[in-house]
């Protein structure tokens, strides 16, 4: 990935805070749906269907297509939230990396021209520019830490969504 150009705190910041209120929101959308699916599990073990052998039928055959639609919409919004928030949190991530890699190098440069200057008054700036620098490798590494946490912890809660989907089972009494 390229970097174009420096970019201002405030905004990585901002891109952070977002994709995590965005993922939030997608697991919560999709907790609704485990719980959808949680009542349709329990609903179809509390049905007696014992009236009619044709509307117990009819019964099941709606309920697990209640559940079946439950399923296709949670994938759905697994497949949403790996593309819009895991997938663009790993990138940010990736970004964030390599420019505090970059930060990393211009330190190296920094120090190494503050060894050669003899001047005081130019070694006091290039002193400034080095803590300037490692002030911006501190924030980047700090965001890539924060985005990565957002992200795993996005990650488990998908996983653990995913496995109450599966454990919610439909079954009937007879």
């Amino acid at each position: 990935m390229a970097m174009d150009k420096a970019r201002d705190r405030k905004g990585i910041s901002r891109e952070i805070s977002d994709r995590r209120q965005d993922m939030t929101k997608r697991l919560k959308d999709a907790q609704k749906v485990v719980n959808d699916k949680k009542i349709e599990a329990e609903t179809a073990k509390m049905l007696h269907l014992s009236g009619t052998s044709e509307g117990a039928s009819e019964v099941k055959k709606a309920v697990q297509q209640a559940a079946e639609a439950t399923d296709r919409e949670h994938q759905k919004q697994e497949r949403d939230l790996q593309k819009e928030g895991i997938d663009k949190a790993q990138k940010a991530e990736a970004e964030l990396k390599q420019r505090s890699d970059a930060v990393k190098q211009d330190l190296g440069q920094l120090q190494q021209a503050i060894s050669k200057i003899d001047t005081k008054s130019a070694q006091s700036s290039m002193r400034t520019a080095e803590k300037g620098a490692e002030k911006d490798q501190s924030f980047l590494t700090d965001a890539e830490k924060e985005q990565r946490t957002d992200r795993v912890k996005t990650e488990g809660e998908r996983d653990k969504q995913t496995q109450e989907i599966k454990a919610a089972r439909i079954s009937f009494r007879n």
